[in-house]
Parts: C-alpha cells; sequence; structure tokens
C-alpha cells in the first residue's frame, strides 16, 4: 500500500496497487471497497484506525459538503439520513477529523450478547445433531 492523499487534519489515505479504486480529481478517496484510511499522528507514534465502507462513504459525502461541493439536502440523501443527523456527523468531522466519524461502539461486546454457557450448550446440540 502507498499513501495516496491526505487532508486538512493530517489523516491519509491508504490505497492498495488495485485496479477497483476510483479517485475524484483532487485525490480523495470516494468509493471502492478496497480502501482503508489510516489516521497518523506525530514522527514516533503511529495510530492506525480502519474504516468499514461505510465510514469511508461518509468521509466522502462530508468531505464534499466542508468543502461546499455539495449542499446538506444532497448529503443527507446520498448518506439516507435526515438534515440534523448530517449536522451533528459535520460537526464530528469538523472537531476529530475523519476519525470521528468511527463507530464509537467498534471492539466492545453487544449489548444483545447472551451467557457463555447458553453458547457452549448451543453448540454442543449443533454438533450432536449436525
Amino acid at each position: 500500500m502507498h499513501l495516496a492523499a491526505r487532508d486538512r487534519t493530517g489523516v491519509a489515505i491508504a490505497k492498495p496497487k488495485t485496479p477497483f479504486v476510483r479517485v475524484d480529481e483532487l485525490g480523495d478517496q470516494i468509493s471502492g471497497n478496497a480502501w482503508r484510511a489510516f489516521h497518523i499522528r506525530g514522527v514516533l507514534g503511529v495510530t492506525v484506525r480502519l474504516m468499514s465502507d461505510g465510514e469511508l462513504m461518509r468521509l466522502g459525502v462530508l468531505r464534499g459538503l466542508d468543502q461546499r461541493r455539495l449542499t446538506t439536502e444532497a448529503a443527507a440523501q446520498l448518506l439516507g439520513l435526515e438534515r440534523r443527523q448530517v449536522f451533528r456527523l459535520l460537526k464530528a468531522y469538523r472537531t476529530a477529523g475523519p476519525a470521528g466519524l468511527i463507530s464509537k461502539r467498534r471492539g466492545r461486546r453487544s449489548n444483545r450478547r447472551k451467557p457463555a454457557a447458553l453458547r457452549r450448550a448451543v453448540l454442543a446440540m449443533i454438533r450432536e445433531w449436525y
């Protein structure tokens, strides 16, 4: 992978060498499942944050909105959200950069997780019958 672009917050977008990635005229990522954003800070310390495809799409739309290439209504329609939620995301993007768009729940257990004993019992039944 090599770095393809940086934005004003110091985030570099890494691009693998595949033909399936599309880039707009400014070198910003706009689509493609192969893209991942890497948040790089400082010379010695490197923090890497991966973004899902949905988060990358939000990033592209919010960049366009922040650079006044899109209207709020167009951004809301592209993201499938109401204007209020677009303003909430735009505020998070402006304060924390692309890292503000990453889900805060990533890496945590689900609230709906079942007890481990129940999981083991169900897996034992499945193995017994299948």
